[in-house]
């Protein structure tokens, strides 16, 4: 986002730069992504604060531009039946969607985490599976690395990628064999059509209304987790 940015002023001295030339690119982008246009408008406030704060330029032009696009808090957070049914549905994907699903279930990491999870950043373990998990710094949203401990459901599920992944790959999900697992946009509409096929077919055994999904994201996977790992 801050290349894309960035890109239309690359040519110009950091001193002549505008807060209507910010404006004009952040609006521009707002047309067509208006949520995007409110991350790229973040990224070009800190970088220009950077700027200011190293005296390459005087005063920061994104700073009193206001968002384009007002955004929601989300705060969906599935159930421990909902919990079930995902894991469910998720078994159906099979590899490499399916059990990094679970694996973000049982370990709350983020998707883009575990997506590029590699087999030297897991801890073996005997014949029952890997103990341990670190997320290297260069890939956790912290910066820090971090240890994440795996239970015996984790470490499971981790095995069972690890013997599913194509032969000689140092990552543990992965389409190509080369590069970390992509294409979660079709997998999560997949994910979710297994939900709310089940769903019918248990409610027509007992001559109900299926009820409807609610909408939700893989990154609420997180907040479950936090949630029920402390009731």
């Amino acid at each position: 986002s801050l290349d894309l940015a960035l890109k239309p002023l690359l040519d110009r001295d950091p001193l002549t730069i505008t807060r209507r030339d910010v404006a004009g690119i952040i609006d521009r982008k707002a047309k067509t992504a208006p949520v995007h246009a409110n991350r790229m408008l973040a990224y070009l406030r800190a970088f220009f604060g950077w700027a200011v704060g190293r005296g390459h330029m005087i005063e920061n032009p994104a700073e009193d531009i206001s968002k384009p696009a007002p955004e929601v808090a989300r705060d969906r957070t599935p159930t421990l039946a909902e919990l079930a049914e995902i894991w469910t549905a998720a078994g159906a994907l099979g590899y490499p969607f399916g059990l990094a699903v679970r694996a973000m279930i049982t370990t709350a990491a983020r998707r883009e985490e575990v997506a590029a999870m590699r087999v030297a950043e897991l801890e073996p373990r005997a014949e029952v599976g890997p103990k341990c998990w670190t997320l290297p710094a260069e890939r956790s949203k912290n910066g820090r690395s971090i240890r994440v401990p795996l239970s015996s459901l984790s470490s499971a599920t981790l095995m069972e990628a690890l013997k599913a992944r194509p032969k000689d790959t140092p990552l543990i999900f992965t389409t190509t064999g080369e590069t970390p697992a992509s294409g979660w946009s079709k997998a999560k509409a997949r994910l979710d059509a297994n939900i709310i096929a089940e769903r019918k077919r248990r409610a027509a055994e007992l001559g109900e209304e299926a009820e409807p999904l609610a909408p939700w994201r893989l990154h609420d996977l997180r907040r479950s987790f936090a949630t029920l790992a402390c009731d």
